[in-house]
C-alpha cells in the first residue's frame, strides 16, 4: 500500500461455514476465481482495502448500484492507472449462502442488475480475473438453445412435414448447445472436486454451476426487460 501505483489490496476468501456441503462447494468455486489471480482488475469487497485518497479521487462507490459495485470500483481504479495488489496472507472468512434457494436468488439478482453495470462500463463485458468470458457467454448460449427449441417446435407445428429439415436443424442446434453446456458443467465441477480432494462435492458443484447459469439467464432476461422499459 506504500507504493504510489497501488490503489488497493485484496486477499483470499475462505469458507466460514464449510461443515455444510453446499457452502463448502460454493467456496470451492469462488476460491478458484478469487484466491490465486495473476492480475487483479477487480475483486470482492469481502476482502478489500482501498487507499482513501484514490477512493475519493474516483468519486467513491456508486451507491446507485444494488450489486456489482465491486466490479465498478475495481474498473474505475484500474482505468486510472492504479493496480490492486494481492496479499495471499490476508485471509478473510466468508459465510456463504446456506441453501440452494438463497444461492439461486442471489445469482438471479446479480444477473438482473448486471446490464446496468455493463452499460456503464462496456469493457467489463470482455471478462476479467473474476468473471471469465465463458461465464458471460453461458446465459447467451442457454437463451439461444431455448430459442432454437421453441422456434423449431413452432415451425414443426405450423408447417408440418413439408419443412421437417428446417425444424430438425433448429432441434439439433438446441441439443448441441445444451450438450456443450452440460458437458462443461460436468468437467468443471469434476475439476473443482478433484482440486479440493472432495469427490462427494462433484454432484453438488454440478448443480451449483448449472443452476447458477439458469438463474443468470432468467435474471439477465428480466434485467433486459427492465432496462428497455426504463429507457423507452
Amino acid at each position: 500500500m506504500n507504493s504510489p501505483t497501488v490503489g488497493g489490496a485484496a486477499g483470499p476468501i475462505a469458507t466460514w461455514n464449510e461443515s455444510s456441503i453446499l457452502p463448502r462447494c460454493i467456496g470451492y468455486e469462488l476460491e478458484s476465481r478469487y484466491n490465486k489471480p495473476k492480475k487483479v482488475s477487480r475483486t470482492s469487497t469481502t476482502n478489500l482495502v482501498l487507499r482513501k485518497d484514490v477512493l475519493e479521487m474516483i468519486g467513491g462507490f456508486d451507491e446507485d448500484l444494488p450489486t456489482g459495485y465491486d466490479g465498478d470500483i475495481g474498473y474505475r481504479i484500474t482505468s486510472k492507472g492504479y493496480m490492486i495488489a494481492f496479499a495471499p496472507e490476508a485471509k478473510v472468512y466468508h459465510f456463504h449462502r446456506p441453501t440452494f434457494t438463497s444461492f439461486l436468488k442471489q445469482q438471479y439478482n446479480y444477473a438482473r442488475n448486471d446490464l446496468t453495470l455493463y452499460s456503464k462500463h462496456p469493457g467489463l463485458a470482455k471478462g476479467d480475473n473474476v468473471t471469465s468470458k465463458w461465464m458471460i457467454a453461458q446465459p447467451i448460449l442457454i437463451a439461444a438453445s431455448l430459442a432454437s427449441l421453441i422456434f423449431g417446435a413452432i415451425v414443426a407445428l405450423a408447417t408440418g412435414l413439408a419443412v421437417r429439415p428446417a425444424s430438425s436443424v433448429l432441434f439439433v442446434a438446441s441439443a448441441a448447445l445444451a450438450l456443450l453446456l452440460i458437458g462443461s458443467y460436468a468437467v468443471n465441477s469434476l475439476t473443482l472436486a478433484l482440486r479440493a480432494k472432495d469427490l462427494t462435492a462433484w454432484p453438488v458443484l454440478f448443480c451449483i454451476l448449472s443452476g447458477r447459469a439458469l438463474a443468470w439467464t432468467i435474471g439477465g432476461g428480466m434485467g433486459l426487460l427492465g432496462y428497455v422499459r426504463r429507457n423507452r
